[in-house]
């Protein structure tokens, strides 16, 4: 089998890649540690405290990484393309965002078992981001 390999990748680009989503795979795996400190001993907290704390650049770092990938384009290319990605995120934030807020208002908040679990377990107080976050 052969594989295609592009000449227009750059190898510090995916490594950095690489090491961000390790990182956000890593914030998610600690964070029930990090948040269960009272039932935990110390030293299992401060190992989940200082994964968590070291993983925190992975976001900032897909943020940067993004940037600097779209530093290369042309300007008119970068207006457009940036404007088709803000439409393909925004519009089914917007959404998705106005169907939770529908359901929660017509069903209201404590009329869902599974609603007021969720919340719950998720220490989540607003219907439209509990929806977007579970």
């Amino acid at each position: 089998m052969l594989v295609a390999v592009r000449d227009d990748r750059m190898a510090q680009a995916d490594a950095c890649r690489v090491i961000a989503i390790i990182g956000v795979i890593l914030i998610h795996t600690a964070a029930p540690m990090f948040y269960s400190y009272r039932s935990i001993g110390l030293g299992d907290f401060l190992i989940a405290n200082g994964l968590d704390a070291v993983a925190r650049v992975s976001v900032p770092l897909f943020i940067m990484l993004s940037g600097a990938l779209l530093l290369g384009r042309d300007v008119d290319d970068r207006y457009l393309s940036t404007i088709r990605r803000v439409t393909k995120v925004a519009l089914p934030l917007l959404f998705w965002s106005l169907v939770y807020y529908s359901w929660v208002t017509y069903w209201g908040e404590g009329s869902s078992a599974l609603y007021l679990e969720l919340s719950k377990r998720f220490k989540v107080q607003s219907c439209i981001t509990f929806g977007l976050y579970t």
